[in-house]
């Protein structure tokens, strides 16, 4: 469950609510002790859920995302 109080957080709270892994954002001074337990009780134990983060998670792991930034860092540099 995303709590988000600064930055970037609310976008990422969306994000994770938006492709199922978790309730939408909720701002700390809404948080109650009811809403953990229905975010833990629907998204943690969920097995649609569980298998959805590890499709995602495989994704991750299969992407050379340090050689891609670097490839990425390259190509936008100026032209001397």
């Amino acid at each position: 469950m995303i709590v988000p109080f600064t930055g970037d957080q609310p976008f990422w709270g969306q994000a994770i609510y938006r492709q199922g892994f978790g309730p939408p954002p909720c701002e700390v001074r809404n948080v109650t002790a009811e809403i953990l337990v229905v975010a833990i009780t629907k998204y943690l134990f969920n097995p649609e859920v569980q298998m959805r983060v590890h499709l995602v998670s495989a994704q991750l792991c299969a992407e050379d995302g340090v050689g891609t930034g670097v490839d990425s860092f390259h190509r936008h540099l100026p032209a001397l």
